[in-house]
């Protein structure tokens, strides 16, 4: 008569049990770091498109949406990532520059200290903002770069504004 009672795992049936746990937590694990990597990469290559098409709008239409390069009356390139204007609107000379990695504007160039940085992370060698000029016509260019997970994410954008005064 076998009077044996079994209650419980037997070593092999446990070890067994404790490798597939393994292996489907580390699976989760694994899948969880793969998704939190590609969203700060596509977070951020969102961010930087979002900074150059801020900034190209900022440029373009003005501060607030007045007195943006399209509303100028006089326009001045001292170098290619410098553009300086006179707004038709109110008549006061307004400059947007390259200041190292970010693009400044300077909403009055007669007063000091009013400058403000409307994006950041421009790209510095080739530079990241290039003004040019043909009759009425001023082109835009902008490059943004961040760097995330040791990648490079960039935007470019380019625009022509045809100067409406």
């Amino acid at each position: 008569m076998n009077t044996c009672n079994r209650k419980g795992l037997s070593l092999p049936e446990m070890m067994m049990a404790v490798l597939i746990t393994s292996l489907a937590i580390g699976s989760m694990v694994a899948f969880y770091m793969m998704s939190q990597k590609a969203w700060v990469e596509n977070n951020t290559r969102v961010d930087v498109q979002r900074q150059a098409r801020v900034a190209m709008d900022k440029m373009v239409r003005g501060e607030n949406g007045t007195n943006g390069i399209r509303e100028a009356t006089s326009i001045t390139v001292p170098d290619s990532a410098t553009i300086q204007y006179i707004s038709g609107i109110d008549a006061v000379e307004r400059s947007f520059y390259l200041d190292g990695n970010d693009i400044m504007y300077d909403p009055d160039t007669a007063a000091s200290d009013d400058e403000s940085a409307i994006a950041w992370d421009v790209r510095t060698s080739p530079a990241g903002l290039i003004f040019t000029v043909n009759g009425s016509v001023v082109t835009i260019e902008v490059y943004i770069e961040d760097e995330v997970n040791g990648k490079a994410m960039s935007a470019a954008l380019s625009t022509k504004v045809k100067i409406r005064n």
